[in-house]
């Protein structure tokens, strides 16, 4: 899964624990995680990825295996629905963007 390191990061992030303490099977309530952990994942989550993901899933599916998952098929579905004119336009702004960034080194 693309996603899986950045959403371990988050996890890691809202927990407060490093990538090596994490069980990426490990459910979310069987990490100590509360309410509060919840909201500031799932706001995470969009953040960074501009994937919506419920609290009621977060709860039922709350490892960091499945969260990237669904991060996945979230982008995947994303991708599917956006035309060929506009992923051409955003491929040539990402290109431009990339090619000011190493204008810049």
């Amino acid at each position: 899964m693309a996603s899986a390191a950045a959403v371990l990061m988050i996890w890691c992030e809202v927990f407060g624990t490093t990538p090596e303490s994490v069980d990426d099977r490990e459910n979310f309530f069987a990490a100590g995680g509360t309410s509060l952990q919840a909201v500031r994942l799932r706001t995470a989550l969009r953040e960074a990825f501009g994937v919506d993901i419920d609290l009621q899933t977060i709860y039922a599916e709350g490892t960091v295996a499945e969260l990237a998952e669904l991060v996945d098929r979230g982008l995947l579905a994303e991708l599917d629905a956006i035309s060929d004119e506009a992923a051409a336009r955003l491929l040539a702004q990402a290109q431009s963007y990339l090619g000011d960034e190493t204008d810049h080194r």
